[in-house]
């Protein structure tokens, strides 16, 4: 009885804890897809896919968030059916998250690093062109950098975005590095709250299954936190 009284609190904050998680991969899904579009436009051919992940982030938000719902639905409603469904979408959120994690951080985000590089120095090699002289301009003045490597790359004609608006001093850095850290730092930020709701997922299918092998649950789920009868006492 005292199992099931902690795993039923345990898994309602846990949930909790989990659809704010979402909210969270939500919001960051936005922010980045209003907020730096300018990255994307810079993006290989072979990795434009890469555009359409924070549109990927917010739609996983979303999910998270009904998910937890279900959570606390089946945990409060103290359905059987609900807390086998709620462990199943759990378990297989598990073994997705570490899939995706290890090819993201070992194949992808190595391989994207490298291409977006060469990418970028390509633009800049053909940066009189009108759209893409558009492109290196905001490039420059957001991340405050100058010519891939640094401003020696443009010799002695040098983009007025090369030059700081504030004291009209040329910026020293290159863009290649604050580029590519840029465009992969949503990675950084989606992975750290991904292991902290994964963290809580384990936790989640961990209480569910305490609920589960309840033998009260087993004989009658609506009688798991029933009061003792007066004719019991």
């Amino acid at each position: 009885m005292l199992l099931a009284i902690c795993s039923y609190v345990c898994l309602i904050t846990l949930n909790v804890l989990f659809g704010i998680g979402g909210v969270i991969i939500f919001a960051v899904g936005c922010i980045y897809y209003t907020k730096a579009t300018y990255v994307s436009d810079g993006i290989p051919v072979e990795y434009q896919s890469f555009g359409h992940i924070p549109l990927f982030t917010i739609l996983f938000g979303l999910i998270v968030i009904l998910v937890a719902l279900v959570g606390c639905w089946a945990a409060i409603q103290k359905n059987r059916f609900l807390l086998v469904t709620y462990s199943m979408i759990m378990m297989l959120f598990l073994v997705s998250q570490l899939v995706l994690g290890s090819y993201i951080n070992i194949v992808f985000q190595s391989s994207l690093r490298s291409q977006a590089g060469e990418s970028l120095r390509k633009d800049f090699d053909n940066y009189y062109f009108s759209e893409i002289k558009t492109q290196i301009d905001g490039i420059q003045k957001t991340l405050e950098c100058c010519g891939p490597d640094g401003p020696c790359y443009w010799g002695v004609t040098m983009p007025q975005s090369c030059i700081s608006p504030n004291d009209g001093k040329i910026y020293k850095k290159g863009c290649i590095y604050p580029y590519v850290d840029q465009m992969l730092k949503p990675f950084y930020i989606i992975g750290i709250i991904i292991l902290c709701i994964a963290g809580m997922e384990a936790l989640g299918v961990i209480c569910a299954i305490c609920l589960l092998c309840s033998p009260k649950i087993k004989s009658g789920m609506q009688d798991i936190y029933s009061r003792p009868s007066s004719s019991n006492l």
